[in-house]
């Protein structure tokens, strides 16, 4: 007779069945455990459930971009890149504008402002695509200074521009708590604000005990969400530089936020009389560097394309022509030189200028041969009229 065929694991029909009584069994302790493991599952799996739905409540679900493949994405016909303040700002755009202490930042987000509000061309050379709703947040100067700020800039459309003081209530601008930024996302929505102005991070972020070396992240993030939940398509944000002057202080993550950035400068780092120039870089933006006019009746910027090393060229020029106008006598090299010794120019520099304003092209000095191969010079009506144009008038000196 064949043996029946045996497969492990597997129980032949001539095995005998077992017996309930031969089962292994329970302890009351290890039932009791059960129930209990079972218990806290329950309870962890509510805990998550609530958790869930909080930040549900929270941060609700955004929709999915729709993925588009190159061929159909190429086949749409676009509009060239369009521009809120030509050359400078773009339409939807964020910009930062990074600026040494007391450089005027502030005067420059007034003229920026009123451009905005007004059409004005911004800085005089930049056309400008107005707004109706420009909201200004300040966080650093009192309500009464920066209201007569903005009343010297004459703003003819007032109605379109909103000012929110927060110096000593910078707290309340809580851009991480949810709460609180849907607040300040329904109060942007009900004046349908368009634009809106950061005067400046430093004081926001201390606010809330935020580091800006390593948190600045963060707090971009949440100011993101309110523009996103306030439906806000533009923004501008003042920060501070470093101590030299031309890079942004703090966190890497501040630089790779905006789509523009406005660097703010004086010509001299520790000269607060000295002239200020500004330039902007960024995603289809560039503005070489420039120097700014200042009129303090109606804190109005000028732009003048001119950089410092050009600015500096020109300041020794107009000292040089001062120096050689002032002088009885047509001046030589050496006069020149040992007048303005101890003035931080350089003998190059000074034989340089007297070069350029002796050449043809500027004719701002005559220049002849005197004794001993030396060159003398002495300035012309062109000299005398163009010190006049740079501030300066120097009395004829009779022959």
């Amino acid at each position: 007779m064949r043996a029946p065929l045996s497969i492990e694991g597997a129980r032949t029909h001539t095995e005998p069945q077992a017996q309930k009584n031969d089962l292994p069994k329970r302890s009351n302790s290890q039932s009791a455990g059960s129930k209990d493991f079972e218990r806290l599952l329950k309870e962890e799996r509510l805990k998550r459930e609530v958790r869930r739905a909080l930040d549900a409540e929270e941060r609700p679900l955004t929709v999915l971009p729709p993925v588009v493949s190159l061929k159909e994405r190429f086949g749409i016909v676009r509009t060239a890149i369009d521009y809120r303040i030509q050359d400078w700002f773009v339409v939807g755009g964020r910009g930062l504008v990074v600026a040494q202490y007391k450089t005027g930042k502030t005067t420059l987000l007034g003229n920026t402002v009123r451009s905005l509000a007004d059409g004005d061309l911004f800085l005089d050379v930049a056309p400008v695509v107005p707004l109706t709703s420009i909201v200004i947040l300040d966080f650093e100067m009192s309500e009464a200074q920066i209201e007569g700020w903005l009343r010297d800039q004459n703003i003819k459309n007032v109605d379109r521009v909103h000012l929110v003081s927060l110096r000593g209530a910078a707290a309340s601008f809580d851009v991480l708590n949810p709460e609180r930024r849907r607040e300040w996302a329904a109060r942007l929505r009900d004046i349908g604000a368009q634009f809106l102005g950061v005067d400046c991070l430093r004081p926001a972020m201390d606010a809330l005990g935020l580091n800006e070396h390593s948190d600045a992240g963060r707090w971009l993030t949440g100011f993101d969400e309110l523009l996103k939940e306030a439906e806000i398509p533009e923004a501008l944000i003042v920060h501070h530089s470093g101590h030299g002057g031309d890079r942004s202080r703090g966190d890497s993550r501040i630089l790779d936020w905006p789509d523009g950035i406005w660097n703010l400068v004086r010509g001299e780092r520790d000269d607060l009389n000295s002239p200020r120039f500004i330039s902007a870089k960024g995603r289809d933006i560039t503005v070489e560097e420039g120097q700014l006019t200042f009129d303090p009746i109606t804190r109005h910027l000028t732009y003048q394309p001119r950089n410092r090393a050009a600015a500096g060229a020109n300041k020794a020029m107009v000292d040089v022509l001062v120096e050689v106008g002032k002088a009885t006598e047509p001046a030589s090299i050496r006069d020149v030189i040992a007048a303005m010794r101890g003035r931080g120019y350089s003998r190059g520099s000074i034989e340089s200028a007297l070069r350029k304003g002796s050449d043809r092209t500027q004719g701002y000095l005559a220049r002849v041969k005197g004794p001993k191969g030396s060159l003398l010079h002495s300035l012309t009506a062109a000299g005398h009229a163009y010190l006049a144009g740079q501030g300066y008038i120097i009395d004829e000196v009779a022959p």
